[in-house]
């Protein structure tokens, strides 16, 4: 439904009516629900699914050269296993968290998470690999990992939650995979949205509807992880300064989300699915106020009212659709009162850029442990919103009651 006026006045900030309380104490009535979580595709994932017409070509781990483990697909070298994974050379137990389910629960409780919504590593930042294959061979490969993914997560279906992935560059099959796995307890679907730079319709194009149209009416929310939108490094020719180079490409590499929440509100995708919610994952929260600010500015300095009178401000429908993640930012207590339903938690678990605390990274803490560091300011109804409910909601996690505190 349209506004009534794009000049009317601008809403105050909600303000929390409770004084701040200190996160030591609320985190203990919150159970912490971590939206961005990779896990870490055991050796067999694939060779131990595929027909054995395929085996010959199942992606598997290999040797190279100079015995680098690798993955690959036939003679096919897909990404490093070392690098994509394990690059901060994490202790037994946290490699165990990345790939086994049994131990990805322990490592939860150690760091005080309740829940986790799993994304993959190589089918979310090496997809282009398995477009490259037999159109029947990269089905079932996709299909063959959600599998996976069910199986993950069965372990305990109210603390792993799994998405779908889906072979997009099929869009028959791809609404035919959401359906199987919704119908498998899949809570959500994991897509990308630069389409157009591999010859794909851009994601406002009406060739996406059947999929986008099938997750509004299952009621789940599509992800947008910054790894399908990402490039390899060395492909950029942003690599003369390799320590610092990473780093600003990794930090580019977040900010790229900023453009897709454009594309959803300004390529009117909020407009045609509008109880369809979008989330901007691994993208970060600090830049949203800037973004909304400067697209309200330019709709409302350019009278673009005058050309589109249904539509709402972009920061409206950002409020009421699109979410975004956070897990490092310091400065998350300045900006929540004005999102305070928008923003969920992360951990990035178990990436190099994640909250995974090791013997040899002083400066790194866990899930909680930044939390109290960063959030300490942030009112309790706020944050309990942030940390929990919201993406309890979002995602159809029961919360079991909180045990009361002992004094």
């Amino acid at each position: 439904m349209a506004a009534e006026s794009p000049l009317r006045e601008e809403k105050q900030p909600m303000t929390a009516v409770a004084e701040p309380v200190k996160s030591t104490d609320t985190l203990d009535r919150i159970r912490l629900i971590d939206v961005d979580s990779h896990v870490g595709e055991p050796a067999d994932i694939w060779t131990k699914r595929l027909p054995a017409k395929w085996q010959h070509l199942a992606p598997k781990i290999v040797e190279d050269k100079s015995g680098k483990l690798i993955w690959a697909t036939g003679d096919n070298l897909i990404c490093s296993v070392h690098d994509e994974l394990y690059a901060r050379d994490f202790d037994q137990e946290t490699q165990d968290a990345a790939s086994q389910a049994e131990a990805r629960l322990r490592w939860m409780d150690r760091q005080g998470v309740y829940a986790q919504v799993i994304f993959p590593n190589i089918l979310g930042f090496d997809v282009a690999e398995f477009m490259k294959m037999d159109p029947e061979l990269s089905l079932l490969c996709v299909q063959a990992f959600n599998d996976f993914m069910t199986d993950f997560c069965s372990v305990d279906q109210q603390r792993l939650i799994p998405l779908t992935n889906v072979p997009w560059w099929d869009l028959k099959a791809s609404v035919k995979e959401l359906e199987r796995c919704y119908d498998l307890g899949h809570r959500g679907l994991n897509l990308g949205w630069q389409y157009e730079q591999i010859g794909l319709p851009r994601l406002r194009d009406s060739h996406w509807e059947p999929l986008l149209k099938t997750a509004e009416e299952m009621g789940i929310p599509v992800n947008f992880h910054i790894g399908f939108n990402s490039v390899k490094l060395e492909d950029t020719g942003f690599n003369s300064l390799p320590d610092l180079d990473a780093l600003a490409f990794s930090a580019m590499n977040f900010a790229g989300n900023m453009r897709c929440i454009v594309e959803l509100i300004m390529g009117r995708i909020c407009d045609r699915y509008p109880t369809l919610k979008f989330i901007s994952v691994e993208s970060g929260v600090g830049f949203v106020p800037y973004l909304m600010d400067m697209l309200d500015w330019q709709f409302l300095n350019r009278n673009t009212f005058d050309k589109f009178p249904d539509m709402l401000l972009p920061s409206e429908y950002f409020k009421r659709q699109i979410f975004a993640t956070f897990w490092f930012e310091k400065n998350i207590g300045r900006i929540a009162d004005l999102y305070p339903d928008n923003f969920m938690f992360s951990s990035d678990f178990p990436h190099p850029t994640s909250l995974t605390p090791g013997d040899h990274l002083p400066y790194v803490k866990g899930p909680r442990d930044t939390i109290k560091s960063n959030l300490a300011d942030v009112p309790e109804p706020i944050l309990t919103k942030m940390l929990q409910d919201t993406a309890a909601q979002m995602f159809g996690i029961d919360l079991p009651p909180v045990a009361p505190s002992r004094s």
